[in-house]
């Protein structure tokens, strides 16, 4: 029977790599009549994942938009028809990651770096895309592009204190609208045009690699888990 190389036919490899990051459960299926009685391209699936190193989680910050920040995307976001969506659909929190990669969990240290900042300001500008068939995924992310020299502040002090591994060169403030079907996007970025809407953020939030959530304030070291 040919491999999965050979096949061309790698869906479910994601999920077994999950797997591949419990070695207890993993050494269950492997052991388990069950598993071995997968097809043997599907047992070659397991042991591939078992091999592959599961992907690293990180922690995050990100600033929540609010006002008619948050009003105008969620409104952006219902112009856009169900059978149109990917399967992640419709961005319900309307936010801007500000710093992802940290290797800490401890919303503490986060506080402590944030707290006295003081509230960071922006402005939504154009409505853009990440292309599927640019980036290779098999869905559109429609955007909304943020210019905000203080985000960009935010993110340089938040690396220079915390430990972290960069996982984008560059540091390119956006909000997401929705995810779509790949080759959806482009009629969206020319209809939604610009919208030029300003916006103030007084916390940040702090969600670790479990994506438990803490809120940090901007004014002083504080956080409410």
């Amino acid at each position: 029977m040919a491999t999965l190389a050979e096949q061309g036919d790698w869906a479910g490899v994601e999920e077994l790599q999950q797997l591949a990051g419990d070695p207890e459960g993993l050494q269950a299926f492997l052991e388990d009549d069950a598993g071995q009685e997968q097809t043997p391209v599907a047992y070659e699936a397991i042991h591939y994942a078992a091999a592959a190193p599961a992907k690293k989680k990180y922690a995050s910050t990100h600033v929540l938009l609010q006002g008619e920040a948050r009003k105008r995307l969620l409104s952006l976001a219902k112009l856009i028809p169900d059978y149109e969506l990917g399967n992640d659909g419709r961005e319900d929190d309307p936010h801007v990651t500000v710093k992802y990669g940290l290797h800490t969990d401890d919303p503490k240290k986060v506080a402590e770096v944030v707290g006295g900042v003081g509230a960071v300001h922006g402005t939504l500008t154009e409505v853009n895309a990440f292309y599927g068939e640019e980036t290779g995924k098999d869905y559109d992310v429609l955007i909304v592009k943020v210019s905000s020299p203080e985000l960009h502040d935010l993110n340089s002090w938040i690396a220079e204190r915390l430990e972290h591994t960069d996982t984008w060169p560059d540091y390119k403030p956006h909000a997401t609208i929705a995810y779509l079907k790949k080759g959806l996007a482009k009629k969206y970025v020319e209809a939604f045009g610009s919208l030029d809407i300003p916006f103030e953020v007084n916390h940040v939030v702090f969600s670790n690699a479990n994506r438990v959530k803490s809120l940090c304030d901007l004014h002083q070291p504080n956080y409410v888990e």
